[in-house]
């Protein structure tokens, strides 16, 4: 089994591109989540975690897509939806807790933490749209004091 550390590609000026994310300074900025960087939270009780859960992305075409998506359940972690200039990075295992990237220009910033599928649930699609569009209209200040 070959194993890469998808920083180190980094680290050598390589870049990875899907959609309009840096896949690569994506995983960068998730590096500041304990739930989600290299040896971090999972990894302290399973060493192996880092491998079996290695990022994956998935780039939504459009609005019914990314709800298709979501509707899925179950996702595992470092799962990653995107969805414009937005990167939802799923941090809990199975779960619906999904770290949000936001790309500004040529800067990455990580910012939130959101439940999606339970919103979409509890309030429909409506409220994911809205959602959105606050997230995308947010400027880097508004994001990083979570007041999107």
């Amino acid at each position: 089994m070959f194993y890469v550390n998808l920083l180190e590609l980094r680290e050598v000026g390589i870049e990875v591109y899907m959609g309009e994310m840096n896949l690569l300074e994506v995983i960068h900025e998730c590096q500041k989540n304990i739930f989600l960087k290299y040896f971090g939270y999972y990894a302290q009780e399973d060493v192996f975690a880092d491998m079996d859960y290695d990022f994956s992305f998935y780039e939504c075409k459009d609005f019914n897509d990314f709800i298709q998506q979501l509707r899925q359940g179950n996702w595992a972690l470092r799962v990653a939806l995107i969805y414009k200039n937005l990167c939802f990075v799923n941090q809990c295992n199975g779960g619906d807790e999904w770290f949000v990237v936001k790309k500004f220009d040529d800067e990455y910033v990580g910012f939130e933490s959101i439940s999606l599928q339970h919103i979409l649930k509890k309030d429909g699609e409506k409220k994911i749209a809205e959602i959105l569009d606050r997230l995308m209209k947010a400027d880097k200040e508004k994001c990083l004091k979570c007041a999107w």
